[in-house]
């Protein structure tokens, strides 16, 4: 079993930079089946587009402008492998007036053969008989050449096959209409959590009213909140974990509703299918925070279907 997606480089070993919780498709996945699985991706893009529906899909630039017929840039890769580019852009201005590489230490900085590693962790030849081939200073210009080129299009053929699936559900000569972060803002929604926005899309069934002091008070911990809480939150009363691009694609408004435990110690309950919270009428604003915490950090399924035989209904 080989996953269809890895984490960006600047991930690993500790992380490093930006963009660190982004995944890249997996460059050993060439074979047909891959592809198609790939290809599928992009249906599902394509599903998500036309029926309003959001994919929770953290991947960089590098893979959504090809889909709308951007080019890539090295500044793309840049934003998932800092290491890579640091070292290209070393390379490129090695002998230059206040450069450290010179021809004297230019082996120092490269590696034993005309290899890299790719996104999945493997070597890469970067030309035939690569791993035969030492880079020197008289070379210099072939292999930062192609380490530039290998980088650009290491995973151009899956995202090709991405961009085919999505094709297949969305006229693909629409889509250099938009600019990479139209779409990805289409099937993926809002990346950050607005309070505001959510705040804007909600509705109080009575008795509860937007006026009444808990909900003030819901309103001023969700702001309080970092982002993988609100993530969280809005996964504990959704089952999703992004808020669509447009208010026309709420196809259900958030509702808080009025809980019958009403007392400081009291939990929120959800209501996934609805987009709705029971919301007792906390007094504190620290025991609210403290109960909407512990509720989202410990109710990760969006209902008991996998365990409904071990549950005392009667409790």
């Amino acid at each position: 079993w080989v996953p269809l997606f890895v984490p960006v480089p600047n991930s690993k070993d500790g992380g490093v930079g930006d963009n660190q919780e982004k995944w890249i498709p997996n460059p050993s996945c060439r074979s047909a089946l891959h592809i198609s699985n790939y290809a599928f991706v992009g249906k599902l893009m394509g599903v998500a587009i036309r029926g309003s529906h959001m994919l929770n899909l953290d991947l960089p630039s590098l893979v959504w402008k090809p889909l709308v017929g951007e080019n890539v840039t090295l500044s793309d890769v840049k934003t998932i492998d800092v290491i890579s580019c640091g070292l290209i852009e070393k390379l490129s201005t090695a002998g230059a007036p206040g450069s450290d590489i010179s021809k004297e230490n230019y082996e120092d900085y490269v590696p034993e053969s005309f290899v890299m590693i790719g996104y999945d962790d493997k070597q890469v030849e970067l030309k035939e008989n690569g791993k035969d081939t030492k880079p020197t200073w008289e070379n210099r210009l072939e292999y930062i050449n192609l380490l530039k080129v290998s980088k650009l299009n290491e995973v151009r053929s899956q995202v090709a096959a991405i961009r085919k699936g999505l094709g297949t559900i969305v006229p693909i000569q629409l889509l250099p209409l938009f600019t990479w972060q139209e779409l990805e803002m289409m099937v993926c929604g809002k990346r950050e959590i607005d309070i505001d926005y959510l705040k804007a899309n909600t509705r109080y069934r009575a008795p509860v009213t937007e006026k009444d002091t808990h909900v003030q008070l819901l309103w001023e911990v969700l702001k309080d909140f970092s982002h993988d809480e609100r993530r969280l939150f809005l996964r504990f009363v959704w089952g999703q974990s992004r808020l669509p691009y447009n208010p026309a694609d709420f196809k259900q408004k958030f509702e808080i509703l009025a809980c019958r435990d009403n007392s400081n110690n009291a939990l929120p309950v959800s209501h996934t299918c609805f987009f709705s919270v029971e919301l007792p009428r906390y007094t504190k604003k620290s025991a609210m925070r403290e109960k909407i915490l512990y509720a989202i950090t410990n109710c990760q399924s969006i209902d008991t279907d996998h365990a409904a035989q071990n549950v005392n209904w009667d409790e």
